[in-house]
């Protein structure tokens, strides 16, 4: 027979003590062997386990909560701040000092309400760095892929490009598609959304970059998703860089400027 139990010591702490006996019958003679052992150390650790299991267990929630709250948050904002930054620039039909007027105001809100997401969810943005120099190819028009299945993100990256008249976009609305269409034509640059229908840009980027085709691809995360340790583990995992949502035009613009440079375009 095997017992656990709980104690008080002669100082008044408590103590667990595991039991055991077992009974022995030789001839008419019945006896009974016991022994106790004190497990309390053993008890103490197995809780401060338990405890820290927990509290692990409550981090990775609070985390992956944080990431979704941070995504869904980022992405209408993303939509907001970019139109309302490309009526205020639209070259072919200006808007009147009024309109302007309101656009800087909506502007200015959106911009506020991001950083009180920021505040809120406790997370610091990492900016991307500059572009990487890559290897020159033959002269011509920059060639983008971008895999995104929001259509308003994927319209306000048609628009921003458009500024590049050099610049040729592709689109994929999964990472199938996307798979698909970077395989059969490899791109210069393909800029990915992490939190796609069918498969996670992670996946999609591990295999692309099993293909040599893609060897000179640089693959860029664009991602509302802005947590710190999400974004360090995506560049861990094989992101050239990682542009976070709302999109800073002079950044973007900067990175597929940088790029063509690179490259001759």
């Amino acid at each position: 027979m095997e017992a656990l139990f709980r104690t008080a010591h002669d100082d008044g702490q408590e103590r667990w003590v595991q039991s055991w006996a077992r009974r022995v019958v030789r001839g008419e003679r019945r006896m009974c062997f016991s022994m106790h052992m004190d497990v309390t150390e053993r008890k103490r650790a197995e809780a401060l386990l338990q405890q820290r299991q927990r509290i692990e267990q409550a981090s990775r929630e609070k985390s992956e909560f944080m990431a979704r709250m941070s995504h869904e948050l980022r992405t209408p904002m993303n939509a907001v701040l970019g139109f309302a930054q490309l009526l205020a620039q639209d070259p072919e039909h200006p808007p009147s000092a009024r309109q302007r007027e309101r656009l800087t105001h909506i502007a200015d809100a959106g911009r506020a309400m991001m950083r009180l997401v920021d505040s809120l969810l406790v997370t610091a943005r990492l900016e991307p760095g500059p572009a990487t120099a890559l290897e020159p190819r033959a002269a011509g028009e920059l060639h983008v892929l971008c895999v995104e299945d929001n259509p308003v993100n994927l319209q306000l990256v048609r628009e921003l490009l458009a500024l590049r008249p050099r610049v040729r976009l592709r689109t994929a609305i999964d990472g199938a598609s996307g798979i698909a269409a970077a395989l059969a034509e490899p791109p210069d640059l393909l800029l990915l959304d992490l939190q796609l229908p069918d498969i996670d840009g992670l996946e999609v980027m591990r295999r692309l970059r099993a293909d040599p085709s893609l060897a000179g691809c640089r693959i860029v995360a664009l991602s509302a998703d802005a947590m710190t340790d999400h974004v360090e583990a995506a560049l861990a995992a094989g992101f050239d860089d990682y542009w976070t949502k709302p999109i800073q035009f002079e950044r973007f613009l900067a990175g597929i400027d940088g790029l063509a440079a690179a490259l001759g375009r």
